[in-house]
């Protein structure tokens, strides 16, 4: 199986047109392991989409090989790796995802893809739409979790996430809240914690615990969800950039409420896992 491995500000992923790990939840693990496989925070499928609206179908999956209705990051790498690998010469490049079809601009230089203008819909506050076991929307609400009362907004971009308004960055604190709500009981399809500190109207410090991967580098969803959430309480302007770990996101809102994600993608190398590498994980399922 061929493959290509992209990164977005430190999320990095592996990029396939060949469907055989498709659903195989544990070759999905082993081919994301840092040690054993190639390593990511998750896999990529690029497939031809039943959406005649769309130029292709991004089929995601976290490390821990559990299905995920989109990634923003993981959006600008495929849209890149279309653009430059897949010679989909089209801008705007349409692509279907499990939380429907997004509109990549892309910002290309000597037919190379320099940076992506998503457009990330909007956001909802509905626990329902988590969903969240709440009877009512959760805007800078307080509550004790794990020995913490947090302040916290509860927001879907399609996916679901809770952030947390912290001054409180620290590793400690970050290792002990974010496995913590990922799997608490209020949220039964799991959720993506996130800590946001905010700097001034225009800056916000950003660090995020993946349902499914752990603490990443960079979550494009998370630093949506966070822009919505601040922008919601009044607490930024209606533009902004996101700091995370591996670099910075800008974000805007357009005049129909729609949420705008800009940020580069970069290929980092192709590769090739082996027959017996690969046959090897297929039988374990």
């Amino acid at each position: 199986m061929k493959f290509s491995k992209y990164q977005a500000i430190g999320n990095d992923f592996i990029m396939v047109t060949d469907t055989i790990a498709k659903g195989h939840s544990e070759t999905i693990r082993k081919l994301c392991d840092r040690h054993f496989g190639i390593g990511s925070d998750g896999l990529i499928i690029a497939e031809e989409s039943r959406n005649k609206e769309a130029h292709l179908f991004m089929d995601y999956y976290n490390s821990d090989g559990s299905v995920a209705e989109m990634c923003g990051n993981g959006i600008r790498c495929l849209a890149k790796y279309a653009y430059e690998e897949l010679c989909l010469k089209t801008n705007p490049l349409v692509i279907d995802t499990r939380n429907g079809v997004k509109y990549c601009e892309l910002e290309v230089v000597d037919d190379e893809v320099r940076k992506i203008k998503v457009n990330m819909g909007k956001a909802s506050f509905n626990p329902e739409d988590l969903p969240a076991f709440y009877s009512n929307q959760r805007i800078n609400s307080k509550e004790v979790f794990n020995g913490e009362e947090l302040v916290f907004t509860l927001v879907s971009v399609g996916n679901p996430h809770i952030v947390i308004f912290t001054k409180n960055l620290s590793d400690k604190f970050i290792c002990k809240m974010g496995p913590f709500l990922e799997f608490h009981e209020k949220f039964p399809n799991r959720i993506n914690v996130n800590f946001a500190e905010v700097i001034d109207r225009s800056n916000i410090n950003l660090r995020v615990w993946e349902r499914g991967c752990g603490e990443t580098l960079a979550c494009g969803t998370g630093a949506t969800a966070s822009f919505a959430a601040l922008l919601k309480s009044g607490l930024i302007d209606q533009s902004c950039k996101i700091n995370l770990r591996g670099g910075s996101l800008l974000f805007e809102k357009d005049i129909d409420d729609n949420l705008i994600m800009i940020g580069s993608a970069e290929k980092v190398y192709d590769g090739e896992i082996g027959d017996s590498f690969h046959e090897a994980f297929i039988k374990t399922e």
